[in-house]
């Protein structure tokens, strides 16, 4: 008897066929793999400046001095700014940058606007990061007792990932966060 008909040459050979599946599929596999770790790390920066926000705030709005407690942070934010900013602006930043939990290293930036009532405030009508300094710094004063006090945090992130800078306005994301609190009946 004789053999079956066998196609001549490489039409019927199926070997290396899923290392060619592999290589078609990997690049858009990995690079959305990428994008999903930017956006989170992206995310994570935006709820930690919230938090930072908020714990600065709940410590300003107290009209407490400095804290004793917690020692320095090291971060380069903290550093930059310790050589032109007031004690008070330092706390601030430092509550913002400590409480953050991440290894803030951009250009962060809060505005401090005190106002007599929240209607007031909002009359204001001022957009979230509009006018942000190049540099870190604390700008404003946080009011007296009883005051509204509206806070801008506004911080420069660069990428996590090389898809994440290519694919980001100058390889920086800008976050903000705007809060308005009423300061406590304190003594001045």
């Amino acid at each position: 008897m004789r053999a079956p008909f066998r196609r001549a040459g490489l039409a019927g050979d199926r070997r290396g066929a899923m290392a060619v599946e592999f290589a078609v599929t990997a690049m858009a596999f990995f690079t959305l793999v990428l994008l999903l770790l930017e956006m989170a790390w992206q995310m994570a920066v935006g709820a930690a400046l919230d938090h930072g926000a908020r714990e600065a705030s709940r410590w300003a709005i107290t009209g407490q001095g400095m804290s004793t407690g917690g020692g320095p942070v090291a971060s380069p934010i903290l550093v930059e700014a310790d050589a032109v900013l007031s004690s008070r602006e330092q706390e601030v930043l430092r509550r913002v940058v400590s409480s953050s939990g991440l290894p803030l290293r951009g250009v962060l930036g809060v505005t401090v606007r005190p106002y007599r009532s929240f209607a007031e405030a909002g009359a204001a009508n001022l957009s979230p990061c509009a006018g942000r300094p190049p540099t870190t710094s604390v700008t404003g004063s946080a009011g007296g007792a009883g005051a509204v006090v509206r806070y801008d945090v506004s911080y420069t992130s660069a990428g996590l990932t090389p898809i994440g800078r290519s694919l980001l306005p100058s390889g920086l994301l800008l976050h903000c966060v705007v809060l308005l609190t009423t300061n406590e009946p304190f003594p001045e």
